[in-house]
């Protein structure tokens, strides 16, 4: 089964997250993948903007757990090499000259939360939930940082990063990470509007303004360098070990267990 399914149809690429039975939890196949997908929609002529979707009950829930286990005792410099993967990814995705809408359902934790942020219109259930998980892990969002601060601000970013807490539709309406919200059985339908609407735009004006809009509050490859780096050494850090040791464990990581 592949991970990433495409359908050219109406001059729409429509790019599918399909691992539903893992939540569509990244690897670093489906991260591959994944630009590949975009990148080949972005080189086809006839498309005109891209559908970002999911399979299942679930948009995605980050990082695959066999993925973070591989990480573990890893070096920096393997780390950091890692975490270029997604890093590139969000760069793809950020930089395509097609506009990206993201349809979500259900969950959407830590790394996910990228792809709905460098999407470029949002619809999601009314249901959906989402979360920076990472800090409960002991390690950070790195990659994924600058365009959720680009997306939500400073003041929501810092809240709910350090938080680590869920977050529903309302709110990420409210923060402007999500532009529609709908009950769960409209939400095609909702996505198909929005496509109906974008055909009827010419599409040059549309790659135009996107580009305009991106080079007018930049995210260059030297701030997914930085992220990556940044990653790489939490991840590599006593604290980071320890946590995604205690995750996949599950137990509670060494730090709830000092009295403050």
């Amino acid at each position: 089964m592949s991970y990433i399914t495409t359908d050219y149809e109406q001059s729409i690429a429509r790019i599918t997250l399909n691992r539903p039975e893992k939540l569509n939890a990244f690897n670093n196949e489906m991260i591959n993948a994944l630009k590949a997908a975009v990148l080949a929609a972005e080189l086809t002529p006839s498309i005109r903007f891209i559908v970002l979707a999911a399979n299942g009950k679930h948009f995605s829930a980050g990082a695959d757990l066999n993925w973070m286990q591989s990480n573990i005792g890893k070096s920096e410099a393997e780390n950091e090499t890692d975490a270029k993967q997604l890093a590139d990814l969000l760069q793809t995705l950020t930089h395509c000259k097609l506009p990206i809408i993201c349809k979500v359902q259900g969950r959407s934790f830590g790394g996910a939360l990228g792809l709905i942020a460098c999407s470029d219109i949002v619809v999601a259930s009314d249901v959906a939930t989402f979360c920076f998980s990472e800090v409960k892990l002991g390690i950070i969002p790195a990659t994924i940082a600058p365009y959720i601060l680009r997306k939500i601000g400073l003041s929501r970013a810092m809240q709910y990063i350090l938080s680590g807490n869920v977050f529903d539709a309302e709110k990420a309406h409210e923060f402007g990470l999500i532009h529609h919200i709908k009950p769960s059985v409209e939400l095609d339908v909702e996505t198909d509007k929005i496509c109906q609407f974008l055909l009827k735009n010419g599409p040059h004006a549309m790659m135009a303004a996107k580009a305009l809009l991106n080079q007018l509050q930049p995210i260059d490859e030297k701030i997914a360098v930085l992220t990556a780096k940044s990653l790489a050494k939490i991840r590599i850090s006593s604290e980071g070990q320890e946590g995604l040791k205690a995750f996949l464990e599950k137990r509670k990581p060494n730090w709830l267990e000092v009295n403050v």
